[in-house]
């Protein structure tokens, strides 16, 4: 029995040492064994039940999430931060623009309403680079970012672009110079208020002009032309 035993058990001290004449035969000694013994594979059962719960919950390295690049950034280190370009940090606060958002254009700030700061990309026509504008019928429409990338614009300098489709063709949008100008509006629960944002589609404000008519005119309650500016403002 002591054979089988390690030399650190309890069980194996037991035996070594055992009262001469005391429980002398086999089968009294492994009568008085079995409590030692039994308490010991109890101890290796709550041991590997232990070792199985860390085996099945594998602590997991906490990853810190990339922080969005500020213009700053962009303008001091231009393309080189093309790699960790998770998302941008425009003017507003909390306003971080993200691959796969849902922008809304405001109108462009040409004389003919097409947009200075969102242009197809640019092609190669007889050796000059021609930029085709994003034409004055999406003001106020809806565009999805493919893509954020880092590259220089018309003068040379770093700058932030959103990438995205329309009308069969892939255009670049530059996200800080279009909130300045008007043609990228912020998210709704950015603006300060529907009548305070001067990138209102002229459509829309005519609306809203017309709505605070009616409600100095009482023709319509407060309540009335709060509900019809938000339909305005969200559609």
């Amino acid at each position: 029995m002591g054979s089988l035993l390690c030399k650190r058990h309890p069980a194996w001290h037991l035996i070594r040492t055992w009262p001469a004449g005391t429980a002398s035969t086999p089968k009294l000694q492994l009568q008085a064994l079995l409590p030692v013994v039994a308490l010991s594979l109890l101890d290796m059962k709550i041991l590997l039940v232990f070792l199985l719960g860390l085996a099945a919950c594998p602590v997991q390295a906490q990853s810190v999430a990339p922080k969005p690049l500020t213009s700053e950034q962009v303008a001091r280190q231009g393309q080189a931060l093309n790699a960790q370009l998770s998302g941008y940090q425009t003017p507003i606060e909390a306003w971080v623009v993200h691959k796969g958002d849902t922008l809304q254009l405001g109108r462009g700030a040409r004389n003919d309403k097409t947009f200075v700061h969102a242009y197809a990309r640019p092609q190669r026509t007889k050796g000059r680079a021609k930029a085709m504008p994003l034409a004055a019928d999406y003001s106020g429409k809806e565009v999805i970012v493919d893509e954020l990338t880092i590259a220089p614009n018309q003068a040379g300098e770093s700058t932030l672009y959103g990438v995205f489709a329309v009308g069969g063709r892939t255009y670049q949008l530059a996200i800080e110079p279009a909130i300045k100008a008007g043609e990228l509006l912020p998210p709704i629960k950015y603006r300060p208020s529907a009548q305070a944002s001067p990138a209102l589609p002229v459509v829309v404000a005519d609306e809203l002009i017309k709505l605070k008519a009616q409600l100095a005119a009482g023709t319509i309650s407060e309540a009335e032309f709060e509900i019809q500016k938000k339909k305005l403002v969200e559609h």
